[in-house]
């Protein structure tokens, strides 16, 4: 009920991932110190794996931390989310190596193999942001190892010229949606017309519609409604400030994750 033909198929393979039991996968990564989110109102039945916001994005601007919606998430639910995403970065910070292997360990339960042809979506980052090129490297190795899941991030270490590579690298895998996050501070991403990046544009209000094509654009004012861009990027379709539109989330829509043609 409520989800359209063109994405049937998907919502259908995450109902059926939904009766699956990552109840022990996920305890043992919790018993370890790492807390893999299962759901939000947007990304619905999604999951995802944060870091807290500002100190884990060294590649922000001021404007993009001014309306992070993670910082004010983290402000008003402190005990269970900032701590959670501390928690995540103390582990990686000590050993990454064994964040790598647990990681990697935790996709083989997580991987739904029998929708055939099909890949379960994973958001890396729904807080924080590839802060080092060795944590690059290691997302790099999970992904890789994991082709049955389908990851998305959105990152701004493409502003980093130690790291633009090793994000060319990580966005050249077939099972990974890479979107370089903009703003009018941040300039457009000069990207190589071989290059899979992604870009998505963060909008302080209608007047602030960036002046170069971008993929998506995402809304902080959404109190007006805006369907359409000048070129051909579209609009998140939960955030057009129309009557229904949050009634949509992530797992009806196709824009980001890609799941499917």
């Amino acid at each position: 009920k409520g989800v359209s033909l063109k994405n049937y198929s998907l919502y259908k393979i995450h109902k059926h991932h939904k009766k699956m039991s990552l109840k022990e996968p996920l305890g043992k990564l919790k018993n370890l110190g790492i807390t893999v989110s299962t759901r939000n109102r947007k990304l619905n039945q999604i999951h995802s794996f944060s870091l807290p916001t500002i100190i884990s994005c060294p590649d922000r601007t001021a404007l993009c931390e001014s309306l992070c919606y993670a910082v004010k998430f983290e402000k008003q639910y402190k005990a269970s989310t900032r701590d959670n995403y501390e928690d995540n970065l103390a582990f990686v910070q000590k050993d990454i190596t064994r964040f790598t292997e647990v990681m990697t360990e935790f996709f083989k339960s997580y991987e739904h193999k029998k929708v055939k042809g099909k890949k379960i979506p994973f958001r890396i980052h729904v807080a924080g942001d590839f802060f080092s090129s060795e944590y690059i490297k290691a997302w790099h190795s999970i992904v890789k190892d994991s082709p049955n899941t389908m990851f998305t991030v959105y990152t701004r270490a493409w502003r980093n010229k130690a790291s633009r590579l090793l994000i060319e690298d990580l966005a050249s895998l077939d099972n990974i949606n890479v979107w370089a996050s903009l703003d009018k501070d941040t300039g457009d991403i000069l990207l190589d017309e071989k290059s899979t990046i992604r870009r998505a544009y963060l909008s302080v209000n209608d007047t602030d519609l960036p002046s170069y094509s971008v993929d998506i654009l995402f809304r902080n004012d959404q109190s007006t409604t805006l369907t359409k861009l000048p070129n051909k990027g579209k609009v998140c379709p939960y955030e057009m400030g129309l009557k229904n539109s949050k009634k949509m989330n992530c797992l009806t829509c196709n824009i980001c994750y890609k799941i499917q043609s």
